[in-house]
């Protein structure tokens, strides 16, 4: 398993062992990790002094400036009931077993990527809230395109299919296909196109997204005008009367 990344923000804490228990990669600030990847799990570990206020403009300014990353943060229970409504706060103090069940959970958060999201195996479209089931290796497929965006199909084959470099596979190109009809088949305004240099790449349709828009515009005009006329069909009836 790969080691967490954990960012403790009290000095006093980072002195400390505890963490090191649990990851070799420890930070006191997230502008010090090295390079972040689209399956790195981020422990945030705020310091107990702070107001929920502040941990709560904290937080925001992350998800602000790192999309689709897998951000879990640690927050004094003294304040918990502020943040109780977020799956991704785990409040300290916390048993060992419990913190240790919580690092080795699979990383399988919430991604969304346009209109698409993405929560562990389903992939579902959020306009019309259709969903589908996507395999293990479909959904890290799709979490690398939604992280950045294009990816070497070399490199899907050995870091995710597992394969070695030198083996001929048209294992990839399958998988794609069945991302391809699964995407389709939710109407999602996102497509996988391969690249002439052998890489993948993900795509917004805004065609799509138009689409949609002047559907449900024609939809509120028809609502509108079905309204006028039965206020006009009654205002008539009560004149006429």
């Amino acid at each position: 398993m790969k080691d967490p990344i954990i960012i403790i923000e009290d000095k006093e804490l980072l002195k400390t062992s505890f963490f090191n228990y649990f990851s070799n990669n420890i930070y006191n600030k997230i502008n010090d990790i090295p390079v972040i990847n689209y399956n790195d799990k981020i422990f945030i570990v705020f310091s107990y002094k702070l107001e929920f206020q502040d941990i709560q403009k904290k937080i925001n300014k992350i998800n602000s400036n790192f999309k689709n990353i897998n951000f879990l943060y640690f927050v004094s229970k003294k304040i918990k009931t502020h943040f109780e409504k977020l799956d991704n706060c785990i409040f300290f103090p916390i048993k060992l077993d419990e913190l240790t069940s919580i690092i080795k959970k699979d990383n399988g958060g919430l991604i969304v990527y346009n209109n698409v999201e993405l929560r562990d195996n389903i992939l579902k479209n959020l306009n019309n809230n259709k969903l589908i089931k996507i395999s293990d290796i479909e959904k890290e497929i799709l979490r690398i395109l939604f992280f950045q965006k294009s990816a070497e199909k070399q490199d899907i084959k050995v870091t995710v299919l597992n394969y070695k470099s030198d083996i001929k596979s048209n294992s990839v190109e399958s998988h794609l296909t069945r991302i391809r009809n699964k995407i389709e088949s939710i109407e999602a305004n996102i497509k996988i196109v391969s690249g002439k240099k052998g890489n993948v790449l993900i795509e917004w349709l805004v065609f799509n997204w138009v689409s949609h828009t002047k559907k449900i515009l024609i939809k509120n005009v028809i609502k509108i005008m079905i309204l006028k006329s039965k206020r006009e069909a009654f205002s008539f009836v009560i004149n006429f009367n």
